[in-house]
């Protein structure tokens, strides 16, 4: 009888080497669940987080907008547009810049550019 329960104790291990059907569905609904609750979190991080820098950036480009008013006495004309920011337009006399860090117009955060 001692041999035999042995027998039947190896034959159950080697049987039990993988999961069942019913635990993979487990932890595909688990998994489910999880992604369905935490996924819309986080596209709603990211759409607001793209919202406050295209805000800084927006709050930055008025300030140096001012910046450029105080020194040449107005804003860019709609043709010299933003780019009057990092590159003297022509027949400005008393432009001090860039006026911008980068020295360049920065796009927006969907890759669009600022007008």
């Amino acid at each position: 009888m001692l041999w035999r329960s042995k027998s039947v104790i190896r034959a159950r291990r080697l049987g039990q080497g993988g999961f069942t059907l019913v635990e993979i569905l487990v932890v595909m609904v688990i998994l489910g669940l999880l992604f369905g609750l935490v996924g819309p979190r986080v596209i709603d991080y990211l759409s607001r987080a793209k919202m406050d820098i295209a805000r800084l950036q927006m709050e930055n480009l008025a300030t140096a907008l001012d910046l450029y008013r105080l020194d040449v006495g107005g804003y860019p004309s709609q043709e010299e547009g933003l780019r009057a920011l990092v590159a003297e337009p022509a027949g400005t006399e008393r432009w001090n810049g860039p006026y911008l860090k980068d020295k360049a117009v920065p796009l927006d955060p969907w890759d669009r550019a600022y007008i």
